[in-house]
């Protein structure tokens, strides 16, 4: 069981990471952007609950087989399957995962934090797209 002192070293590490985190959400989408991909090619509620499921488990590697699970269900060129964008989004995650330092408890709060992180900054695309 996490003492206090290793919930406040992980909180430490946690604030630290925000910014970076966020500019990592904000990268993601550019990237697919320049790269001439559908931006957001799934819907705000695929989003939503992907998110439930982060929020659920304690295991990335859960996350990462919903997502290929999700994958296999979309249409080829479509959704989840869209210029890879679940295989793109699994990457993202694993580099978040490895940025934690081996550290599980850290891995999981930066990675919900990426995917909130990614779910607001896709809805803005959205709508500003719409704009």
């Amino acid at each position: 069981m996490a003492t206090t002192q290793d919930m406040l070293e992980r909180w430490e590490k946690i604030e630290e990471r925000k910014n970076a985190l966020i500019e990592k959400a904000e990268g993601f989408f550019e990237t697919r952007k320049r790269a001439g991909k559908k931006v957001v090619p799934i819907a705000h509620s695929q989003w939503q609950g992907l998110l439930r499921l982060a929020l659920s488990t304690t295991s990335v590697k859960e996350i990462q087989l919903f997502i290929r699970y999700q994958e296999g269900r979309a249409e080829k060129g479509e959704g989840w399957r869209s210029g890879d964008f679940g295989k793109e989004l699994r990457m993202a995650l694993a580099q978040v995962e490895e940025d934690a330092g081996g550290d599980q408890a850290l891995s999981m709060e930066l990675v919900r934090l990426f995917l909130g992180y990614l779910m607001r900054e896709a809805r803005w695309r959205e709508s500003a797209e719409e704009r």
